[in-house]
C-alpha cells in the first residue's frame, strides 16, 4: 500500500471538526499532561475518557486500523 494512501486513511481528525460514535474505542491524542500523549481512548456523548478510565483532554482522534486479514504465526 502506497505511503501516501496510508496517511490519508489514518489521518488524526481534529475534536472540532467530528466527534467519533459513542463509546467507540479510538486512538487519542491528548498534548496535555503526559509524556506520552498519545493513547487509546473513547468520547461518551459528554467527555473524552482513556481507555482506562479517566477522564483526558483529547485534541485529535483517529480510528483503530483493521485487524490482519490472517494472522501468520511464527513468521
Amino acid at each position: 500500500m502506497a505511503i501516501g494512501l496510508l496517511q490519508r486513511l489514518m489521518r488524526w481528525i481534529p475534536v472540532q471538526e467530528c466527534l467519533p460514535d459513542s463509546d467507540l474505542t479510538v486512538i487519542t491524542f491528548s498534548p496535555t499532561g503526559c509524556d506520552d500523549p498519545v493513547w487509546l481512548g473513547y468520547w461518551d456523548g459528554e467527555y473524552w475518557f482513556s481507555a482506562e478510565g479517566f477522564r483526558i483532554v483529547v485534541t485529535h482522534w483517529m480510528d483503530l486500523p483493521e485487524p490482519p486479514v490472517e494472522a501468520s504465526h511464527g513468521a
